[in-house]
C-alpha cells in the first residue's frame, strides 16, 4: 500500500487516551452548557446515537470528537463545528447527503451551518466516480474500530472469482490465498485457523488481489481444504540453488524464493510454483525482474530425504503474532531444517542472523496481517527471535497432494497501485476542500 496514503490515514487515528479524552469531554461539556445553549447539546447526543452504536468511532475518538466541537460550541463558531461532525459523520456512510442529516439540530439553529459543508458534497461526487470514497472509508472504519463487514460487503462487490491452489507435502500447506486484507479481516485469520486444522501455513506467490473478499470466503475455503488422496512418496529431492539476487530452495515442485536483499510479496509467474518465505524486509519485485533472476540460478547442493519430522516450538521476540511456530527437519543425507514464525516479515539482515544461531537451512514467516494496522498492536518486522522450547515432535510421511478451491477474493481492481493513486488523489483534494470549508465557516 502507498506510504502517503497511510501517513494520511495515521493522521486520523493518532489521539490521547481514553482516559484523558473522557475527561476533556466532561469539562467541555460542562462550559457548553454555562456559556452556550444547552439545546445545542441535542447534536452531541445525536452524533453518539449514529456513530457510536453503528460502531463508527470507538468511545475514545468519539469523545475526542465531541470534546473539539464543545470547544467550537464555546467559542460561538456553530459553522465550524458542523463542519467537524459533517466530516466525521462520512464515516457511517461515504454520501453527500450524510452531513446533512447528522448536522441537522446545528443548521436548524443556523441555516448558516451547511455553508462550509457544501464543498463536501462535490468532493463526494468526485470521489465516487473514482470509485474511490467507499473503499477509503470502510477502510477507515475498519482499521479504527473493528467493523469489517461494511469493507467486506464492498470488496466483495468489486471482487474476482479465483482459484485457490493449495499443495501439501508432508503437512506444511503451500497456499496462493493471501493473508490479509488487516486485523480480523477477510483472510488474515486463515493462518491461525490452518494451524488449528493441523496444517502448517506457508505462503506461495501474489498479494493482496488474493484475499478472500470476506470472511465467509476464507470459512469456504477452510472447510474445502481436505486431503483425501495423498500421494505418499519414499522419498524427496531438494535441490538449494543460487543466483544474482536469490536464493532458491526446490522441493519436490515448490520454489522457495528468497532474496538476498529483502522483498515483500512475490509476483506469480506463470508454469512456475513460487513461495514467499517473506523473510527480510524489502520491496516487491515486479515479474520481469523475478524471471530474470530466476535465469541466474546454478545449482549448489541437493538432498536426498527421506521422511519429515515436525515439531512445534515455543518462540520469544519482537514482531510475532503469536507465539508459537513449527520447526521442520527433513530426514536427508545432509540437514534440512525450516523455521516457520507467524509474523509479517523479518527485520532486514536479522535472517541470516537466525539461521546461523540455530543452524537452520531456511527460515519463512507466514506473512500474518493480524497485526496490520495503526493505533494497536501495529505491524512490526519479526526480531531479536528465540526458541524458547521445542515439543510435539512428530515423524511424518512425505505425502504429497495439491488442492484447487474456487473462491471470491478481492481482485485487483480496489487494491492496485492505480487504485492507491486514486485514493491519493482523492485524500489530497480532500485536504484541499477541508481548507476552503474551514475558511467558510469562520466567515459565515
Amino acid at each position: 500500500m502507498s506510504s502517503n496514503v497511510l501517513k494520511y490515514y495515521k493522521l486520523l487515528v493518532t489521539l490521547p487516551s481514553l482516559r484523558l479524552t473522557m475527561l476533556m469531554f466532561l469539562t467541555t461539556t460542562t462550559l457548553t452548557i454555562i456559556f452556550h445553549k444547552p439545546f445545542i447539546l441535542l447534536e452531541d447526543v445525536l452524533v453518539v446515537l449514529l456513530l457510536y452504536e453503528h460502531k463508527v468511532l470507538n468511545s475514545r475518538r468519539l469523545f475526542f470528537l465531541l470534546s473539539l466541537v464543545n470547544i467550537i460550541y464555546i467559542l460561538r463558531m456553530d459553522a465550524l463545528a458542523a463542519l467537524f461532525i459533517g466530516v466525521s459523520s462520512l464515516l457511517l456512510a461515504p454520501s453527500f447527503i450524510t452531513p446533512f442529516v447528522v448536522t441537522l439540530p446545528l443548521w436548524v439553529l443556523d441555516i448558516k451551518a451547511i455553508v462550509p459543508l457544501i464543498p463536501f458534497t462535490f468532493l463526494l461526487i468526485i470521489a465516487e466516480r473514482m470509485k474511490a470514497s467507499g473503499f477509503g472509508v470502510y477502510w477507515l472504519r475498519a482499521w479504527m474500530n473493528d467493523d469489517y463487514y461494511p469493507l467486506e460487503r464492498f470488496v466483495h462487490s468489486y471482487g474476482k472469482n479465483a482459484e485457490a491452489t493449495t499443495i501439501k507435502i508432508g503437512n506444511v500447506a503451500f497456499t496462493d490465498v493471501h493473508f490479509g486484507l488487516m486485523r480480523f479481516s477477510m483472510s488474515s485469520l486463515m493462518p491461525h485457523l490452518m494451524a488449528l486444522r493441523g496444517f502448517i501455513p506457508h505462503r506461495l506467490c501474489g498479494s493482496h488481489e488474493r484475499n478472500a473478499s470476506s470472511r465467509w470466503e476464507m470459512y469456504k475455503i477452510l472447510k474445502s481444504l481436505t486431503f483425501t488422496n495423498d500421494d505418499v512418496n519414499e522419498k524427496i529431492d531438494i535441490k538449494i540453488m543460487d543466483g544474482n539476487k536469490i536464493n532458491v530452495y526446490d522441493i519436490k515442485e515448490v520454489r522457495i524464493v528468497e532474496h538476498k536483499e529483502g522483498a515483500d510479496d512475490l509476483p506469480c509467474i506463470e508454469n512456475l510454483t513460487l513461495a514467499d518465505p517473506h523473510n527480510c524486509e524489502g520491496d516487491r519485485p515486479n515479474a520481469e525482474e523475478l524471471m530474470r533472476e530466476l535465469g541466474t540460478l546454478k545449482y549448489v547442493e541437493g538432498r536426498s530425504c527421506s521422511s519429515v519430522e515436525v515439531c512445534k516450538v515455543k518462540l520469544n521476540g519482537k514482531g510475532l503474532c503469536w507465539e508459537r511456530g513449527y520447526l521442520i527437519k527433513y530426514i536427508c543425507d545432509r540437514p534440512f531444517k525450516h523455521l516457520i514464525l507467524f509474523s509479517n516479515n523479518m527485520k532486514k539482515c536479522y535472517r541470516e542472523e537466525l539461521k546461523k544461531m540455530y543452524d537452520l537451512t531456511v527460515v519463512s514467516t507466514v506473512d500474518d496481517h493480524t497485526r496490520s494496522g495503526i493505533g494497536r498492536n501495529t505491524y512490526e518486522p519479526a526480531s531479536d527471535v528465540r526458541i524458547v522450547s521445542i515439543d510435539d515432535c512428530e515423524k511424518i510421511p512425505l505425502s504429497y497432494a495439491v488442492k484447487k478451491i474456487r473462491y471470491m477474493s478481492m481482485g485487483d481492481v480496489i487494491f492496485s497501485d492505480e487504485s492507491m493513486k486514486r485514493i491519493e488523489k482523492c485524500i489530497k483534494l480532500g485536504l484541499v476542500v477541508t481548507t476552503i470549508s474551514v475558511i467558510l465557516a469562520l466567515i459565515v
